[in-house]
Formats: structure tokens, sequence, C-alpha cells
């Protein structure tokens, strides 16, 4: 996990934040489990919702596997089938909608990430925030278990503030 920390650290050189986000959502995808799919290596769906710089960073995602599944970055825009989603980045201007998409995804086992302000503790899963000059994360642990999600514990011990 030491890893981990310095290839984000190392790879933070000269990188804007938008980039560094996309690393840490590559990574959190390698260290959280969901439950098994329908289908055997499903693709990973990568949803993003609404216009965010950070979307641009996460296309090169598409041509990659992850955990032997293959990802698959799409923007969408239809709320009714976000379920179908592996991961929900919610873009910081749709922040009105944001507690409504979480209520509507319920327990369906989405990782929903955002920079939005207190994103975690409105009940996404992970929340970017900025200490400083540093990119960081909290994790919203309750969130994680009632949608089915098992959070390495590597992982959660480089959260900011794990809430539970």
């Amino acid at each position: 996990m030491g890893a981990l920390l310095m290839s984000i650290a190392a790879s933070s050189l000269a990188k804007t934040e938008y980039d560094i986000k996309a690393a840490y959502l590559y990574n959190f995808i390698k260290f959280v489990t969901w439950p098994a799919p329908s289908e055997n290596a499903a693709p990973l769906q990568v949803c993003l919702f609404g216009e965010d710089p950070i979307n641009e960073k996460l296309l090169p995602l598409k041509d990659v596997r992850i955990n032997d599944r293959e990802v698959k970055v799409i923007d969408v825009t239809d709320k009714s089938n976000l379920s179908a989603c592996t991961v929900l980045y919610i873009a910081r201007a749709e922040k009105r909608q944001a507690q409504e998409l979480i209520t509507q995804l319920g327990t369906a086992p989405v990782l929903v990430v955002s920079d939005i302000e207190g994103f975690a503790k409105l009940g996404g899963t992970i929340g970017f925030i900025t200490l400083g000059n540093v990119i960081r994360f909290d994790v919203n642990l309750k969130s994680a278990r009632e949608s089915q999600l098992s959070i390495s514990s590597k992982l959660l011990e480089l959260a900011n503030q794990v809430v539970k």
C-alpha cells in the first residue's frame, strides 16, 4: 500500500488536481470489492454524471483492465438506470442533485465518488477533499456496507476520515 501512496505522490509532480483525482479513482477501484457480478468478468462501468474537468482525465481508463475486468467510461444524463454503474462520479456542478442520486441508488452496489464538499457525510461512498494544497479523501464506511461494497483496510488507512 505504501507503493500506492508513493505512486500517487510521484504522479502528483507537475500534475493537475484532476490528474491526481483520476489516479485516486483508478486506485479506489482496485481496492474495492463488489458483490460477484451476474456475468463472469462483467465490465466495470465508470459513469460520469455532469460536466467536470476530471471527465477527460478518466477517459484513458476505458483502455485498461482492472482485476481482470474491462473498464467502460460513459457519460450519463439519465438518472433512471444509475444502478447499472459500477462507479458513479458526480460532478461538483451537480451538487443540488447529489442527495437525490444517492437516495435513488439506495443499496445498489455502486461506488459513489465526488469532490462535492462534505460528500462522504452526505452519504456518498468516497469524497475528495483538499487540505491546503493536498488532495485527500474521506470514506463513508456505512454507505459502502449498505451498498454491499467491501473497501480494503489498506485504502481505509489512507483516508483522511472514515465515517462509520
